[in-house]
């Protein structure tokens, strides 16, 4: 009597090079390979933004240990961004890994999955929040450095300013070009 493997099995095979099972025999096992990449994609996004999420935190304790030390020293809470940073994808990666062994925390990561765009918007309101006090001049200086996205109001302004620049330059560019020239 020969013992077919399900689908799942098959697929874990292939991931571990198990057997010689190289492609999904029926339509029915493609389509469980395909929705079974599909949620590791998925979840592996999930953790990533989970993780993410860590950095609003340390940014805030990042900026508030700058604000103890000189202006040429790196604090600890900054490196801990610097290393979560390089460390996140891999450690997302890992994560579903042990979720494809074990299914309780796979449904755990699928749950975090759906969450976690919301924790996403509550990170980008937080940086346009503190983009707008900094416009304002209303944020303080040891605050500045809770958002990695923030953009110093001075340097804003001269941002705009030079696209301005840029954007009358290309204008009276093509005014000549096309002998609109008006008179300065």
């Amino acid at each position: 009597m020969t013992v077919t493997a399900t689908p799942r099995e098959k697929t874990n095979r292939r991931r571990t090079g198990a057997d010689d099972v190289s492609t999904p025999t029926s339509n029915d096992e493609r389509r469980y390979a395909e929705q079974a990449a599909k949620r590791r994609s998925e979840r592996i996004v999930g953790v990533t933004d989970a993780i993410s999420l860590l950095e609003i935190p340390l940014s805030g304790l990042a900026a508030l240990e700058q604000s103890r030390l000189g202006p040429d020293e790196v604090g600890a809470f900054t490196l801990d961004i610097v290393a979560l940073e390089g460390h996140k994808q891999p450690l997302a990666e890992a994560v579903c890994d042990l979720a494809d062994t074990y299914p309780v925390l796979g449904t755990v990561l699928d749950r975090v999955a759906k969450a976690t765009p919301f924790g996403a918007l509550i990170s980008v309101a937080v940086s346009l929040g503190l983009q707008i006090a900094e416009n304002h001049r209303a944020l303080p200086a040891h605050l500045r450095g809770l958002s990695p996205n923030l953009i110093a109001r001075d340097d804003l302004t001269s941002q705009l300013r030079a696209e301005a620049a840029a954007r009358a330059e290309a204008r009276a560019t093509e005014a000549a070009r096309n002998g609109d020239r008006q008179p300065a």
